[in-house]
């Protein structure tokens, strides 16, 4: 029993944390990135690092938690890697976790839309969607600046509850429902009829 509770306690003490999001290989359709990984034992903070394809680092900081999103880093059609080491309380750092790449997909062109901020200062901090449908379906997130951070061209959003769900229009014609990741949670029946102008879940889960 003794040497069963040594064989662990090395384990556990070898172990590393895991690297959770964004996934080992993920193509992103945005570039706000949200990074998040496994608890250390003992650890009071974290060093997040993350170097381009160069490789140079271009984010280095310490962070109190095991999840962290920067929003002024990372550009369109890049190739990443990033890792995360522990910090404990007498100043010390742990090892390096596995290294975890990810890729930054392409902006969306905007085709006869232009954007055009006349006066920043008046515009609320926040992000603005919009969405098209023709010539072809997409969807853009732009910040205060006019920047695209986000994109989605497999539908035309016309619906963006409290929560983030996103609502619309699929390119068949379908009435659907998707995450920020470009993932179909639910899609209506081939051949259903539906009014592009608003579709959105009712509070008895059903869909209108």
């Amino acid at each position: 029993m003794l040497k069963k509770f040594f064989t662990l306690l090395l384990i556990f003490s070898l172990s590393r944390a895991e690297l959770l999001i964004p996934e080992n290989g993920a193509v992103l359709n945005f570039i706000h990135i949200l990074f998040q990984w496994e608890q250390e034992p003992d650890a009071i903070g974290y060093n997040l690092q993350a170097l381009d394809q160069y490789p140079e680092v271009v984010l280095d900081i310490e962070n109190s938690t095991t999840t962290y999103i920067d929003d002024s880093t990372f550009i369109w059609n890049k190739s990443y890697i990033w890792r995360v080491r522990p910090l404990y309380l007498n100043g010390s750092k742990g090892e390096w976790s596995a290294i975890s790449s990810f890729a930054t997909g392409e902006p969306l062109p905007y085709s006869s839309l232009n954007v055009h901020l006349y006066n920043d200062d008046l515009i609320q901090e926040g992000l603005m969607m919009f969405t098209q449908f023709a010539p072809d379906f997409g969807v853009r997130v732009i910040d205060k600046f006019g920047s695209q951070i986000w994109n989605s061209q497999y539908s035309y959003i016309n619906h963006w509850n409290n929560f983030g769900q996103l609502y619309g229009m699929m390119g068949g014609g379908q009435g659907g429902k998707i995450t920020f990741y470009n993932q179909i949670l639910w899609i209506s029946p081939e051949g259903t009829e539906v009014d592009g102008h608003e579709i959105k879940q009712i509070p008895n889960g059903n869909y209108m």
